[in-house]
C-alpha cells in the first residue's frame, strides 16, 4: 500500500512539474528579442500572445523602404537581460536595449541634406520622387554606417501568464527602445521634408 501511495504522489508531482514547465520569463524575453532582431515577427507575435508585433513595428513605415529601414535598425539591436520579478501571474524583466539612435541620425541627415533640398527645390531639375529617393538613400546609409550613433534604454518587460505560459505584453516604451525611437525620428524627418 505504501508503494502504491508513493507512486501516486510521485505521479502527481511529475504531472504538476510537467504542466508548469514552460520557459521562465527571462527566457521568453530573450526569445522575443532574438525573434525581433532576426525579423521573425511571427515568432515574436506568438511570444506576445498573438499580438501582431510586425504591425506595431511597421506602423510608421507605409512602404517597402520603411520596412527595410525597420529591419536594418532591428538587426543592429543588442541587449542585456537584468533582474526579474515574479508575482503570481505577472512578471517584470529588466533589459538594457542598445539600438541605433534614430533621433540623432535623423538630425545629422537633415543637417547634411537641408542645403541640398533647398537647392533642388529651386533648380526644378529633380522631381519630388528623386528628392525623396535621395533622402531615403542618405538615411539608409546613415543607419547602416558602422559608426552610427547608438542609444541605450532600460526597459521593464511586462509579462503575463496565459494558459500556463509567459507572454510579453508589448507597449510603446518597448517598441521605442527596440527601434531607437523610430516613431519620433520619422515624424521629425517628415516634418523636415514638408
Amino acid at each position: 500500500m505504501k508503494k502504491i501511495l508513493s507512486l501516486m504522489i510521485l505521479l502527481v508531482l511529475l504531472i504538476n512539474v510537467g504542466c508548469s514547465s514552460g520557459p521562465p520569463p527571462e527566457k521568453v524575453v530573450e526569445d522575443f528579442l532574438n525573434a525581433m532582431i532576426k525579423g521573425k515577427f511571427e515568432k515574436a507575435s506568438e511570444l506576445c500572445g498573438g499580438t501582431n508585433v510586425e504591425e506595431d513595428v511597421m506602423k510608421t513605415s507605409e512602404d517597402e523602404q520603411g520596412e527595410r529601414f525597420a529591419r536594418s535598425i532591428l538587426s543592429k539591436v543588442t541587449y542585456e537581460i537584468g533582474d526579474k520579478k515574479v508575482e503570481g501571474d505577472k512578471a517584470e524583466v529588466n533589459v538594457k536595449i542598445t539600438a541605433p539612435d534614430l533621433l540623432r541620425i535623423t538630425g545629422n541627415v537633415m543637417r547634411e541634406l537641408l542645403p541640398m533640398a533647398f537647392a533642388m527645390a529651386f533648380s526644378k531639375e529633380q522631381s519630388e520622387e528623386e528628392t525623396n529617393a535621395l533622402f531615403e538613400q542618405y538615411f539608409e546609409n546613415a543607419i547602416n554606417d558602422p559608426n552610427a550613433s547608438m542609444t541605450t534604454s532600460e526597459v521593464n518587460f511586462i509579462l503575463e501568464k496565459k494558459e500556463g505560459s509567459w507572454v510579453v505584453v508589448p507597449n510603446e516604451e518597448l517598441l521605442n527602445a527596440l527601434t531607437g525611437n523610430m516613431g519620433k525620428a520619422f515624424a521629425e524627418m517628415e516634418s523636415g521634408l514638408e
